[in-house]
């Protein structure tokens, strides 16, 4: 667990992996030492359960022990679906017990040169030499990811994939293509990347996450073709935004073979306080400016993010943002306004019971909450008559949590 449990439930996971690629990393495979300049490592083969586990993407990929961009495994085309995630033990059979030696000394033509070639030499240790070298040996072998080139401008980046029919094919549902992280100085992001996916066999999402650094609300700008979206967001410090395709996603027939996604910040001219929400016990309100959403901005995919608010429940911190939609959707030739809540309560499992309200509409529900969870039901409200109805006010309030 000295890496995190990625991915996990608050009860946590056992993790495997049908890469022997990953599975034998240093980060999982610990290199003991045998001798001076020798070392073993182990990895277990087992059997799982079909439909017992979780996929998600390699972890690896997006840290300092991993070059994004490098196969992880020379077998498979990309780096998503390399990690599968088992909650119980009783689903897992261990079949075999494999190791590899590495060291100078080690006999080559059993192991391999690439493990004769692993020192203590470096600063680092051999865990960063043995990983420098199949990074190497990976990379001169043309085992690469092409995840996209980065154009930086002084607030904006440009992101262009290229080979988008080939790549619809290599990539199933919910696996991304990520670029390579990017910061932006000026208006305070950090830790900053783009990713392209499948949201279905037919339907792709961009969709971009950041830190933000800024002491003043921001306009994000994302646009990929004919769609743009502009996202309001509050001024702060260590959370992450996403920006998805609008709900008319493009069908890959139509795709084109390459894309071309625009991301674009600049500082809003508005109060830091028309974003602020404002806490009482267990309640937390959002007083909307009406004049904020007739901005020219926001249009039918826009949306307005909320601050984080952080709320204590029965000794629980809950931390909560909203997420407003001004033009939400037309159905009958009218405009909806809706509000989506988000919370989080890190590792932790707990049946919440909450009211929320958008203007005169109002909806309880009870959630189990894990983690990071968005409300299944959104609160929607015309338009026209939120704006007019003289209770511009989003209200949150908890009403149990067990």
């Amino acid at each position: 667990m000295a890496h995190g449990s990625a991915g996990a439930g608050p009860e946590g996971a056992i993790y495997t992996s049908p890469s022997l690629w990953l599975a034998s990393h240093p980060v999982y495979s610990t290199l003991l030492k045998l001798d001076d300049e020798r070392w073993v490592q182990f990895a277990f083969k087992v059997r799982v359960r079909p439909n017992s586990y979780k996929v998600q993407r390699s972890t690896l990929s997006s840290s300092k022990h991993w070059d994004a961009r490098i196969q992880m495994d020379p077998n498979m085309p990309h780096n998503e679906s390399l990690e599968w995630l088992i909650p119980s033990s009783a689903d897992v059979l261990v079949v075999g017990l494999m190791l590899r030696e590495l060291g100078p000394s080690v006999d080559a033509s059993v192991f391999g040169t690439l493990a004769s070639r692993v020192s203590a030499h470096q600063v680092e240790g051999p865990e960063y030499s043995w990983t420098a070298l199949l990074k190497g040996a990976l990379q001169s072998g043309a085992y690469s990811i092409d995840n996209g080139d980065l154009r930086l401008g002084f607030n904006s980046v440009e992101w262009q994939l290229c080979n988008m029919r080939t790549k619809g094919d290599e990539y199933e549902p919910r696996q991304r293509i990520m670029s390579s992280s990017f910061d932006l100085g000026n208006p305070g992001i950090t830790d900053c990347r783009i990713s392209w996916g499948k949201t279905s066999a037919a339907c792709y999402s961009i969709c971009v996450s950041f830190t933000v650094m800024s002491e003043q609300p921001l306009w994000v700008v994302l646009s990929c073709g004919e769609y743009c979206r502009h996202i309001l967001i509050a001024a702060s410090s260590g959370y992450q935004a996403w920006a998805y395709s609008p709900k008319k996603e493009d069908v890959l027939d139509k795709l084109a073979d390459s894309i071309c996604v625009h991301l674009r910040f600049h500082r809003a001219n508005i109060s830091a306080q028309v974003l602020c929400l404002s806490v009482s016990d267990n309640k937390c309100f959002w007083n909307i400016d009406p004049a904020m959403l007739d901005h020219t901005y926001l249009s039918e995919f826009s949306r307005i993010r909320s601050e984080v608010a952080s709320l204590t429940i029965s000794g629980v911190e809950l931390n909560v943002y909203m997420v407003m939609y001004p033009r939400g959707f037309v159905s009958a030739h009218r405009e909806w306004c809706k509000v989506r809540v988000f919370f989080c309560a890190g590792p932790l499992l707990a049946t919440l019971t909450y009211e929320l309200s958008l203007g005169h509409k109002r909806v309880k529900r009870t959630l189990v909450l894990q983690s990071e969870l968005q409300t299944t039901v959104t609160v929607r409200e015309k338009r026209s008559e939120f704006l007019n109805s003289g209770n511009t006010k989003i209200s949150l309030e908890i009403v149990s949590l067990i």
